[in-house]
């Protein structure tokens, strides 16, 4: 990860509601791993108001995930805009890097579900 881009991502959140912290993509990408696409910037806050910025993608919750500091936590970053290639890297990440003592039990078998899915035939 350049660090132009984890700058980039601090100065967003900066101009975004003080309840909002970075997730999906966005929250792997500055944790290290290296998959999907960079833009648009993905956040979640509990804010009531609609924001609309170009390159940047806030959803609306009503309660925040784990965090770290302002991420998400790893297994909170997950999401559906990758291909399963990049599912099994982020799942193998999650499980094998990340610095939470206790995995969810949903996290692992999301993870056991990816690499199922994970065959050379699939990743070809």
């Amino acid at each position: 990860m350049q660090k132009s881009y984890s700058t980039f991502v601090r100065v967003t959140l900066l101009t975004l509601p003080i309840t909002t912290i970075v997730t999906g993509v966005t929250g792997l990408r500055l944790y290290g791993v290296l998959v999907g696409a960079e833009l648009p910037l993905r956040f979640a806050t509990t804010h009531p108001h609609q924001v609309r910025r170009q390159g940047v993608e806030v959803t609306r919750v009503k309660h925040l995930p784990p965090r770290r500091g302002h991420i998400a936590v790893p297994e909170h970053c997950w999401n559906r805009d990758i291909d399963r290639h990049e599912d099994f890297v982020r799942g193998h990440w999650t499980l094998t890097r990340a610095t939470k003592p206790a995995i969810s039990a949903h996290s692992f078998q999301t993870h056991n579900a990816s690499l199922a899915k994970c065959t050379p035939a699939a990743l070809a």
